[in-house]
């Protein structure tokens, strides 16, 4: 059975019309203690030696945990450090002391900046 054209567009309209269905949650979602759904949707892979493995699952077990929440947990806190230190403003003991000295004994401004001044004030 063919569709004329108007009853085309007519049942196009309603398909784009109609509610959408919410999506199924994914296969892989956990449970949390808290209640939460955690939906991991990304996928990590590496190996390792067996030293390094049984090192880390002796470590979860410690913890009371699986090997992947282990690993996770530790590779997000190393994650989390090391963009926290290196968006993190440093300074040295002589470089505080400078900005410090800077801020209590500015230096005159440069006659660029007072021309500059005086014309837009």
């Amino acid at each position: 059975m063919t569709m004329h054209k108007s009853e085309r567009t007519s049942h196009a309209r309603l398909a784009k019309s109609a509610p959408k269905a919410k999506p199924a949650p994914a296969r892989s979602a956990k449970q949390a203690k808290s209640g939460d759904v955690i939906v991991r949707g990304e996928r990590i892979e590496f190996r390792v030696s067996p030293g390094t493995k049984e090192l880390l699952v002796r470590a979860a077990e410690l913890r009371g945990g699986n090997l992947t929440s282990f690993v996770l947990e530790s590779a997000q806190e190393r994650a989390v450090e090391v963009i926290e230190r290196f968006e993190r403003l440093r300074l040295t003991n002589a470089d505080r002391d400078r900005m410090l000295a800077a801020f209590e004994n500015p230096p005159a401004p440069a006659e660029a900046l007072r021309r500059a001044f005086r014309k837009h004030a």
